[in-house]
C-alpha cells in the first residue's frame, strides 16, 4: 500500500509530465522554449541548493563516499577523495541533466566501444 508521501510524489511527477508534454507539443518559438527551459533550470537549481544544506553528509558517510570510484569523465577510476575539489564543484553545478546524459545507454555504449 502506498503512503501519502509516495502518492504525492507520483501525483507530482504525473503533473510535471503533463505540463512538460503541453510545452513540448505547443507551437512555441525556439526563443520561447529557450527562455522556458532556462527558467526551469534556474528554479530547479535554486530549489536544490536550498535543500542541499539539509542533506549534508555525516563525516562517516563522507569518508565512505570519498572512497568510491568516479565512474565517468577525466577522473574515471579515481577515488572521489583524489579528485580536485574544483572539478567536483564544477561537476555538481552541471546538475541532474548532465548526470542523466552520462548514464544514458548511448554514452555507456560509446564508452565500451572506445
Amino acid at each position: 500500500m502506498l503512503t501519502k508521501v509516495d502518492k504525492d510524489r507520483i501525483d507530482g511527477r504525473a503533473f510535471a509530465e503533463e505540463v512538460l508534454r503541453d510545452v513540448e507539443e505547443a507551437d512555441f518559438s525556439d526563443a520561447f522554449r529557450t527562455g522556458f527551459w532556462r527558467e526551469i533550470r534556474r528554479r530547479a537549481k535554486v530549489l536544490s541548493e536550498s535543500k542541499s544544506t539539509k542533506s549534508i553528509m555525516s563525516d562517516e558517510r563522507a569518508r565512505e563516499y570519498g572512497h568510491r570510484m568516479v565512474e565517468f569523465g577525466k577522473f574515471r577510476g579515481k577515488r572521489y577523495d583524489d579528485v580536485p575539489l574544483d572539478y567536483l564543484e564544477w561537476l555538481a553545478d552541471q546538475g541532474a541533466e548532465l548526470l542523466s546524459y552520462l548514464k544514458s545507454r548511448r554514452i555507456r555504449d560509446e564508452d565500451i566501444g572506445s
